[in-house]
């Protein structure tokens, strides 16, 4: 139910952005609810009465201290047994594409950054524009962070709407200015909320053994969004840790993997 009316909003603010504006309190009040959720569900914020009903990046379920340490994973519809994986169907001549039927915690997360997406598409100058004293001012840096810490999530599906979005919040920041010295382009974006975003990926960087396939993938996107930001020296500590990384030896005398989830395996 929460997929559906999300989705539909999404579609709604996508084709129709006059008719639910970005300063519309309703609107505000559902981003901020989502955005809740989702930072809630990866540890950047708590509220008890959210913990085990919702689903972290990684399509988890965090429980609480009291009951769980450890994370569950959420269960697949019944419909899951024939949707493994995206088809299309034709019918008449005409093609219809159904997509991987997802856990519905998943689902929610990637319905979520895809109406965030049409949102920022619909509205780019309140967006970026709004005075950070504002409701939608308020909220920026909340999205901006969801779609980066999206980009190292396990499911497929929420890093390539992340890497979307971000590809279109990045490209809308930039506006023209003309002054004395000419045309120039400007990012509406702050360099350090940008920053902000980027040093979490950066510290799991400092050390070989915090290396995970789904850090590399993120790492993979994020250097196609913004490749002018780093430099070679990266690309040299990284080699310098996939050697390391991918060492039989290294493996076994740290135990930096559990059997079957050896570096170089990739899940499914």
């Amino acid at each position: 139910e929460q997929v559906g009316v999300v989705e539909a909003l999404a579609v709604l603010v996508d084709q129709l952005p006059e008719l639910i504006p970005l300063q519309d309190q309703n609107l505000l009040a559902a981003l901020s609810e989502l955005l809740k959720m989702a930072s809630v569900a990866d540890g950047e914020m708590s509220d008890p009465n959210l913990i085990g009903a919702v689903v972290d990046k990684n399509g988890f379920v965090p429980r609480s201290e009291k009951d769980s340490k450890e994370e569950s994973e959420p269960s697949f519809r019944a419909s899951s047994l024939l949707l493994r994986r995206d088809c299309v169907v034709e019918m008449g001549g005409a093609k219809l594409f159904v997509g991987e039927d997802l856990p519905p915690g998943v689902q929610l997360r990637v319905s979520s950054i895809q109406l965030l997406r049409s949102v920022i598409r619909g509205n780019p100058d309140v967006f970026f524009d709004a005075e950070t004293s504002t409701p939608v001012g308020n909220i920026r840096p909340h999205v901006i962070s969801l779609l980066f810490r999206s980009l190292e999530s396990m499911p497929v599906q929420a890093v390539a709407s992340a890497h979307d979005a971000l590809r279109d919040v990045l490209t809308l920041s930039v506006v023209t200015i003309d002054g004395p010295e000419g045309t120039k382009s400007k990012s509406r974006l702050r360099k350090e909320l940008l920053q902000t975003c980027i040093r979490p990926v950066l510290l799991n960087l400092r050390d070989h053994t915090r290396l995970t396939t789904y850090l590399l993938r993120g790492l993979e996107q994020l250097l196609s969004l913004l490749s002018s930001w780093f430099n070679k020296t990266l690309a040299e500590k990284l080699l310098d840790h996939l050697q390391k990384w991918t060492d039989p030896n290294m493996i076994r005398s740290q135990k930096t993997s559990k059997l079957g989830e050896e570096a170089g395996k990739i899940p499914p």
